[in-house]
């Protein structure tokens, strides 16, 4: 009698399936699903389901939650007492996919005891339960791969037993089209790919396999939203099953759900606010005279997206520092090394080599006080010399007027005032005055020419000593202080400068700010993070190749343009140090195209060049 009755309750559990008709009892009451959501919409939900549902519809599906979520679902069946509930939860990870996990059970009480005589013996109750353990995750930029360990276990009266089955899933998602975004998605999965089996007293029962595939395609026009979904399940000892369905929402907020399950009607409707959302599902059978399904779903946390928005900030914090504390490593290292060189020069009187390291070293620093003292010192010397050569010459009126501008910039230089004197006595001692004034007339004009002004006034303030009627000289002089006052006004900090604003000519500008598509963001988000693994690498060719090829497309994206400049800095003053000069411009005319007032780069920029000239006009001159 108690095999008996466990076969009749079988057949009954197959008709809450919405099957009896169809299945002869084979196919398992677990088939009804989860989630009011895919029941109102044709019992859909293999490339569609978003929820922690999934787990049951496809496991693959879990790959696209967002947010950690708990779905609860409950409903009434065919005869009182009878009730079929569910729960599941998923939590996304940013890198390992989502794990699930998700339970259903089906209670079924006060089932009457009969005997082959249909005589009443009593009653018993039944109990199904199936626990499920899933994984879902990404293997590519379309297709996702998922699978969950199911848990089946049944008591009927004092008959019970437990097994595991195994279902396995696979989904496709593509979302295209900007602003609004379409996505068009398929499923499959394969339930029972392991069968569970369950022995009850002497008989055998198992849930069959079955395939279900699943196309969605939904997408979206200002506050409206579209979902169009179908599944068509093919079970290995019942007859196919086609559903479609239909979800319009509006903000998000209220959803309005059809669809057609097995033919037969269904509806629902549902309300979000916040994380919360309720869903209610009604289907249209006639062997259900209670048909009300419900559910209530809560999400926790951040999504998915701001976890990892969250993750790139902290990340590009990390690389910005880094390459802030980098860039100032190098500028230090470079700045002593240079500051070695300099000292070392001037201590061998090579005035010439230490006044180009100690106006490097103003480049790279020009808060350096003992550089700028150095740098003056450097200059003095090499002004004396050259005094000094053409007095011994005996060309006194160049050394007079170089003396001059000595003294005039360093009063207190007691070797340059008694060369002045020096000088001064000898032009006293000339017979000819009128070859004196005219030969330092060509020398005030020749300095003038060449663009060396203090030099051109200290030659004039000298011929104005000795003849202060000298019309010329005072024509000149004033030439001279207006060329020193548009001198002075060009360099003013205000005013940009012809040598910093050239820009490389092999790139073309950045692309004009516009809104990305999400292919395009996805392809500018895997360079930038590639340039950032680059860099952690200490691959600093690469990571700027990346990371100019997303500025280039996109100047606002991120933080790549401060990595870049920092980046260029970092490569430029490391070829500066080393005197490869066209290389070091090129790096810094980098940073003056993302940034053209970065203050640092024209520095850079206006010292290289000048140093470069500098160089180049002494290997010139050198035998």
């Amino acid at each position: 009698m108690r095999n008996l009755a466990a076969l009749v309750l079988v057949g009954i559990l197959g008709a809450a399936a919405a099957h009896a008709a169809d299945d002869g009892g084979t196919q398992s009451p677990f088939l009804l699903g989860a989630g009011a959501r895919e029941q109102a919409m044709g019992r859909t939900g293999a490339a569609t389901a978003v929820h922690a549902e999934a787990l049951y519809w496809n496991p693959a599906r879990l790959a696209y939650t967002e947010r950690p979520d708990l779905t609860l679902f409950r409903t009434e069946l065919f005869v009182d007492g009878s009730t079929y509930h569910t729960s599941f939860a998923s939590y996304p990870t940013l890198d390992l996919g989502t794990l699930a996990i998700g339970y259903q059970r089906l209670d079924v009480s006060d089932i009457e005891r009969v005997d082959e005589r249909n005589r009443v013996l009593g009653s018993f109750d039944n109990a199904e339960s199936s626990l499920l353990v899933g994984y879902g995750r990404n293997v590519g930029p379309l297709v996702a791969l998922g699978a969950s360990l199911r848990v089946v276990q049944q008591a009927v009266d004092d008959a019970s037993d437990a097994s595991v089955g195994l279902d396995l899933g696979i989904a496709l998602q593509r979302e295209f089209g900007s602003p609004a975004l379409h996505r068009l998605s398929l499923g499959a999965t394969l339930q029972n790919a392991v069968e569970p089996r369950l022995r009850l007293a002497e008989d055998d029962v198992h849930d069959p396999r079955s395939l279900k595939l699943g196309l969605g395609y939904g997408g979206a026009k200002g506050p409206i939203a579209w979902v169009l979904a179908t599944d068509l399940d093919l079970p290995s000892a019942a007859d196919l099953r086609p559903g479609v369905g239909l979800e319009v929402s509006y903000h998000g907020m209220l959803s309005l759900r059809g669809g057609l399950d097995d033919n037969r009607p269904t509806f629902g409707l549902g309300v979000s606010y916040r994380n919360i959302r309720f869903d209610y599902a009604l289907r249209n059978d006639e062997t259900l005279p209670r048909n009300d399904r419900f559910s209530i779903g809560v999400q926790f946390g951040s999504s998915l997206g701001e976890r990892r928005e969250q993750r790139r900030q902290v990340e590009q914090q990390r690389v910005t520092a880094e390459l802030e504390q980098l860039l100032a490593a190098r500028e230090h290292e470079t700045i002593e090394a240079t500051r070695s060189q300099a000292e070392a020069a001037f201590t061998a009187k090579k005035y010439d080599d230490a006044l180009r390291l100690y106006r490097r070293l103003l480049a790279l620093d020009p808060e350096d006080a003992p550089a700028r003292a150095r740098e003056e010192a450097a200059q003095r010397q090499i002004l004396k010399s050259e005094a000094a050569a053409a007095l011994a010459s005996g060309n006194a009126v160049q050394a007079a007027a170089t003396y001059q501008s000595i003294v005039e910039r360093w009063p207190q230089d007691a070797e340059a005032a008694a060369g002045l004197q020096s000088a001064r006595t000898r032009l006293q001692l000339a017979a000819d005055l009128d070859r004196n004034l005219r030969a330092l007339f060509v020398e005030a004009f020749g300095r003038f020419s060449k663009g060396e002004l203090p030099a051109a006034e200290a030659a004039l303030h000298e011929l104005l000593r000795l003849d202060p009627r000298h019309d010329l000289g005072k024509e000149l002089l004033a030439r001279v202080r207006d060329a020193k006052a548009a001198a002075r006004s060009a360099r003013a900090p205000e005013q940009p400068r012809a040598a910093v604003v050239q820009a490389p000519a092999e790139d073309a500008a950045p692309t004009v700010h516009r809104t990305l598509s999400a292919d395009q963001r996805r392809e500018l988000e895997r360079l930038h993070q590639e340039g950032l693994e680059a860099f952690a690498k200490r691959d600093f060719d690469r990571a700027i190749r990346d990371w100019r090829a997303v500025w280039l497309e996109a100047p606002d994206f991120e933080s790549v343009a401060e990595n870049l400049i920092k980046a260029y800095l970092w490569e430029g003053v490391e070829l500066y140090g080393r005197g490869e000069y066209d290389a070091a411009l090129e790096r810094c005319r980098r940073v003056l195209e993302i940034d053209p007032h970065n203050e640092k780069a024209k520095r850079y920029v206006e010292r290289i060049q000048e140093e470069k000239a500098e160089v180049e006009q002494r290997r010139h001159h050198e035998p």
